[in-house]
């Protein structure tokens, strides 16, 4: 049994543009009756999550990161002004004890 490539290429088109909840109830319903039309079905819908728990993933690890990267700039800060009032108490002292 052959596809006709006109008729794949609407299907997949329609996918496309179709949500997820849409496809996974017309699968549960029984709704897609050609099994090479329920194998590209099943097969979007695993792509889409795969791509969505995939863009999760990589959401909560850029908030980690960009979280640890401000942390640090923080701290290089805060230890940069403590050197800076060091230095500036050492030269005060210092200048008292030349004079």
């Amino acid at each position: 049994m052959s596809v006709d490539p006109q008729e794949l290429a609407v299907f997949k088109a329609t996918l496309a543009r179709t949500p997820v909840s849409v496809i996974i109830k017309r699968l549960d319903d029984n709704s897609i009756a050609r099994t090479w039309k329920r194998n590209l079905a099943e097969a979007e819908v695993s792509r889409r999550t795969h791509d969505d728990d995939a863009r999760a993933k990589n959401t909560i690890l850029s908030k980690i990161f960009r979280h640890k990267k401000a942390s640090l700039r923080a701290w290089v800060v805060t230890v940069f002004i403590i050197a800076c009032a060091l230095a500036i108490a050492a030269t005060l002292v210092m200048g008292l004890l030349q004079n």
